[in-house]
Formats: structure tokens, sequence, C-alpha cells
């Protein structure tokens, strides 16, 4: 729940222990992938919601961000091939994704009907000049 709205959660799977096959030779194929457990995960809620439980009993959260200015909703370190980290986020259909896909659009559209101002006003000035205008209409 996001400003008291349910949102969708988007690519909230880790991927479970396995072999490492990487793309071609890649030199850590054959490595296994170690198991991602609550330890390794931060998560992200707001200040006055409850912490989620863990289900695995015995562990808990590595840690609990109240960051309001960040997007993402947990993440966590993979040290397994290539230290990098991965985070879980809002689906594309939720509020924050679909407001700035908005923004893009609509200024779009005005750029669009600005440009369609300067080809009329472009046409009328080079028609009064008697200039061939030819190459605007094609």
């Amino acid at each position: 729940m996001v400003d008291g709205m349910c949102e969708k959660v988007g690519g909230y799977l880790i991927e479970a222990p396995t072999l490492f096959k990487g793309r071609g030779e890649h030199p850590k194929a054959g490595l296994i992938k170690a198991r991602i457990m609550p330890e390794d995960i931060s998560i992200n809620i707001g200040r006055d919601r409850a912490v989620p439980k863990c289900n695995m009993k015995g562990h808990c959260w590595k840690d609990i961000v109240h960051n309001n200015e960040v997007t993402w909703l947990a993440f966590y370190k993979d040290d397994t091939i290539n230290t990098s980290y991965k985070y879980i986020f809002l689906s594309a259909a939720s509020k924050f994704k679909g407001l700035n896909d908005r923004k893009k659009y609509e200024k779009a559209r005005r750029y669009i009907i600005i440009l369609h101002y300067l080809y009329i006003y472009h046409i009328i000035i080079y028609c009064y000049l008697n200039i061939s205008t030819s190459y605007l209409l094609s």
C-alpha cells in the first residue's frame, strides 16, 4: 500500500541457488549461486507502518529503512558471481511509474502543437516572399 492506494509489486521473486551458466565462455561459469537469506534483505517502509514479519523461523531482516525519497521497496546484495545490488520496485502499472510517462507524453503533445504552428508560420512567410515551398510540403 502506497499513499493509501494498493499498488502491485513488480519482480519480487529472488533467484534460487543454482549453477551459474553465464553467456559464452564466462570465467565464472559453473559456480554455485548462494541462497539469499532474510539477513541479506533491506526493506523500505513508512515510519508509521508495521514491519513485515519474516516467515523463516530464527531469521530477521538485515535492515529496515524509512526513506520516502526513493522508489525501491527492498534490495539485497548479490555477492555470488558479480557483486551487485538487486532492487525490488513497484510494477510498471503503478501510479509513480505512470505519472512520469504521463508527463513525457503531455510534453510531447505540447511540442507537436508548437511544431504545427511553426510549420504554418514558415509556409505563410515563404509564400508571402514567393519562395518555393515544395521542400516544406514533402
